[in-house]
């Protein structure tokens, strides 16, 4: 998803950082780009380092818009919890509160806190999970047709592009048939046998 947004910014003419930890896929990306006719710097680092909110702030002195914005990417799974993955829901449900908040703390200085939040995507960071942990998805939603990358990419385009005076806070996607287990087409609940003679409980 990163990749795609870099690509799209790219297209809208930002001048993209491309940060990550992996340096060969960054460089390809920057030449993409590039050859492209876009603006890219590659900066090998971890972006869990708290220094980055200052730069935004003094980002959005500069910016011809008197703005700038930072984009989470969070889940569904941030909105609802899901079985054998509990800590990725937590996780998740904290990108929210944590974007939130730090909207409130940075309204003032012009700095857009969004999340992006999508359904189930096709990307490569299922793969590494244990095999249990890849199953569930399919299990659950069978072949609906997953997002993509792009798709992500096209709603932080979205997000970040808007007037000044705008500031989109949340912005859930899912599949279009993506919907709980329970509520998916031809679905029944199950029904609950009643003990012989009580009629008050499960047997």
């Amino acid at each position: 998803m990163g990749r795609a947004t870099a690509l799209e910014l790219a297209r809208l003419g930002a001048a993209v950082s491309l940060v990550g930890r992996r340096d060969t896929l960054l460089a390809d990306l920057a030449a993409e780009i590039e050859a492209a006719g876009g603006t890219s710097l590659v900066v090998p680092a971890d972006i869990t380092d708290p220094r980055a909110a200052p730069h935004l702030v003094k980002a959005a002195g500069k910016d011809p818009r008197r703005g700038a914005d930072l984009v989470h990417i969070g889940s569904l799974a941030g909105r609802n919890a899901f079985g054998m993955s509990a800590v990725y829901c937590a996780t998740k449900f904290g990108v929210g509160a944590f974007t939130g908040a730090l909207r409130q703390e940075l309204a003032s200085q012009h700095v857009r806190v969004s999340v992006v939040e999508p359904g189930c995507v096709e990307t490569e960071l299922r793969f590494p999970n244990p095999t249990v942990v890849q199953e569930q998805p399919d299990a659950c939603l069978g072949d609906i047709e997953r997002l993509r990358s792009q798709d992500i990419a096209d709603a932080v385009g979205y997000v970040v592009s808007r007037p000044r005076h705008v500031a989109v806070g949340e912005l859930l996607i899912r599949p279009t048939e993506q919907v709980p287990p329970t509520r998916r087409p031809g679905r029944t609940r199950p029904r609950v046998r009643e003990s012989a003679g009580t009629g008050r409980g499960p047997a």
